[in-house]
């Protein structure tokens, strides 16, 4: 935990990233633990963004991390203190998790710790720990782990704890449940082209009624954000998801990434560009490396044959591609003329010369003729190829695992690219991927896969080494993990999220008061952070309030909150009534000086508006009913 200094020691008093984010983490687990004691059956039914149901589902539930948060709240401890400590938890857990996946990978104890350090720590998972929903990714490698164990010797216990660490993932992670999804979907792909999966009547007899029971948990959890998609139209385009530039792969906040960008490549130009933290480190980087170095199982001349053949087997297939591609654009541009693909702002493919696609066409389709006496163009020997070439490249690579996550990390990094090259302009639609803003966010999954070729590679280094050196050479490893990840001390910020004496008062009102609070910012670019504030004052009563922030903005809610940047004008007034607001808090001291007597006189000209208690600049006021229309 020393990596995580100096949140160890002040974590009910600190956070990383003050702002919009962290109020709303607060918030959510402040509501769980108030929810499973007073309205366990409502727990989507969260008090924010009122009039609206399941309002929970706007963002990540984090339900799964209650179960640590919640009973420090319980005692006492605060949501500041029970969020950084499920930080802080995921940390040793995800860890563990990457160490039991290794050893289930057949990786030995000294190459598991190996593993456990990079994903516990490298950069694009440690980093995160100012934001719950990633961090908490640590059930993934525990879910895997099974799943693995599960193909390997068929035990229905195995299949079933799979599904139960699937689900306690999909609990703390609507990510991680994506993440974990997209691994086990491809993990099945690789085991049915390697011809090793079990029958399906056999899985499903191993699931059976118990397996079904804890999968049950997550199903649940997809039927309040399908009602909130439907009602509220929630449909994402490519515009809307955050797209990390280039920079990013390099960009790390740890001391020697930073003095390496500093020498090697002006900082500006990295660090000052990058969207996210991406790069894994040199060391994990390196051990995947000899991971992935082929072994001397063959002469060198039949290495080399084997090699040409597969050399030419993709050359083939790539110009088969390129002349079937060129060729449907080449016919499209004669009929449709000029052709700009693009979905919502972002242009995918822009073609206006037909003649270099016809170019294309003929030179890939004139070199695919040239090496048909090699590689006959053929459907049947082209699979034979194609599975010849994932049994090579597994019996090339340390073990079957190795070439499966090795393939994974190229999946996820693809998935992170941005456009040309990415390739999530092209599967953003599935299903649950619309949960993911940020593309770059799967790279939490590839350092998984990395941390599993560097324990592979730690094996081939130290394979012959006697068990006191290995020892040694693991722990100097790992020391050298930790010292090129360390950012120490993390940059913390003392918590200024005091709730305001008035609001509390309101904890003492019976009955159920729907609240409104003023000011409202007329700026837009200020009002998620003011929102996100209004959401921690509301902890104080838990009554219904119209504030609240998460990705969704509903234009009911922000049309109140336009209403609210003019307060206490009649317009207003007449709009908080007609969604059924009965109480308004106002803050004088948010005000401008000059203004504040000007405000308090406009509110006492409302006949609408009672105040019921004063509290130093804090005012509450009870809101008369509007008068229904006719």
């Amino acid at each position: 935990m020393a990596l995580a200094f100096p949140l160890t020691i002040d974590p009910g008093g600190t956070v990383m990233s003050p702002g919009v984010d962290t109020n709303l983490f607060i918030w959510t687990l402040g509501w769980n633990a108030h929810a499973l004691l007073h309205r366990p059956t409502a727990l989507f039914e969260a008090n924010t963004f009122f009039p609206f149901h399941d309002s929970l589902a706007f963002s990540e539930n984090l339900i799964g991390s209650s179960l640590i948060a919640a009973p420090i709240i319980w005692l006492g401890g605060g949501s500041v203190l029970a969020m950084n400590l499920v930080a802080l938890s995921s940390i040793p857990l995800s860890a563990l998790g990457g160490f039991l996946l290794a050893r289930e990978l057949d990786a030995s104890p000294h190459a598991a710790l190996v593993a456990g350090a990079v994903f516990g720590f490298a950069p694009p998972r440690f980093f995160r720990l100012d934001q719950i929903h990633l961090t908490t990714v640590h059930w993934i490698p525990f879910a895997l782990a099974f799943a693995h164990a599960y193909l390997k010797r068929g035990r229905a216990r195995d299949l079933r704890l799979a599904l139960a660490f699937f689900t306690l993932q999909a609990l703390c992670s609507g990510h991680g449940a994506v993440f974990l999804s997209v691994a086990l979907v491809a993990l099945l792909l690789y085991q049915g082209a390697a011809g090793s999966l079990p029958a399906i009547d056999r899985v499903i007899r191993d699931v059976g009624f118990v397996g079904v029971a804890l999968l049950l948990p997550a199903a649940a959890l997809l039927l309040p954000y399908h009602r909130v998609q439907e009602e509220m139209g929630l449909r994402r385009g490519l515009a809307d998801f955050r797209i990390v530039s280039w920079q990013s792969f390099l960009a790390s906040p740890s001391h020697i990434h930073r003095w390496l960008v500093d020498r090697l490549i002006p900082e500006q130009h990295v660090l000052g560009l990058a969207g996210a933290f991406l790069f894994p480190g040199i060391v994990p980087l390196l051990l995947a490396a000899i991971a992935l170095l082929p072994r001397r199982t063959e002469s060198p001349i039949q290495s080399g044959r084997h090699w040409s053949r597969t050399f030419k087997t993709a050359v083939t297939a790539i110009l088969e591609i390129v002349a079937i591609l060129a060729t449907s654009i080449g016919i499209y541009l004669f009929f449709a003329g000029p052709v700009r693909w693009r979905i919502d702002d972002v242009v995918l493919l822009s073609v206006r010369d037909p003649l270099r696609v016809w170019i294309i066409a003929i030179g890939s389709a004139l070199g695919r003729v040239i090496l048909v006496r090699r590689i006959p163009f053929s459907p049947a020997v082209r699979r034979r190829e194609a599975v010849a070439l994932v049994r090579r490249f597994q019996s090339a690579a340390h073990n079957q695992s190795t070439a499966f996550y090795a393939m994974l990390i190229v999946l996820c990094v693809w998935l992170s690219s941005p456009p040309p090259f990415g390739l999530w302009p092209y599967v953003y639609w599935l299903p649950g991927f619309d949960f993911i803003r940020a593309p770059s966010r799967f790279m939490i999954l590839g350092v998984l896969g990395l941390a599993m070729l560097a324990a592979c590679g730690f094996d081939r280094l130290t394979r012959r080494m006697p068990h006191p050196k290995r020892a040694l050479c693991v722990a100097v490893v790992c020391i050298a993990l930790v010292a090129e990840f360390s950012a120490t001390p993390l940059g913390l910020t003392g918590d200024t999220g005091q709730i305001p004496a008035v609001d509390w008062w309101l904890a003492s009102k019976p009955g159920a008061l729907v609240v409104a609070e003023a000011p409202v910012d007329p700026r837009v670019s200020e009002r998620d952070l003011q929102q996100s504030i209004y959401m921690r004052h509301s902890m104080a009563h838990w009554h219904r309030t119209v504030h609240g922030y998460s990705g969704v903005h509903p234009p009911l809610t922000e049309g109140i909150y336009e209403h609210l940047t003019r307060f206490p004008d009649t317009e207003t007034i007449r709009a908080l009534q007609s969604v059924g607001v009965t109480t308004v808090v106002v803050h004088l001291e948010a005000y401008p000086p000059a203004e504040r007597t000007e405000i308090a006189n406009r509110i006492a000209a409302q006949p609408a508006l009672q105040l019921e208690h004063s509290e130093g600049d804090g005012r509450v006021y009870a809101l008369a009913p509007g008068t229904p229309n006719p």
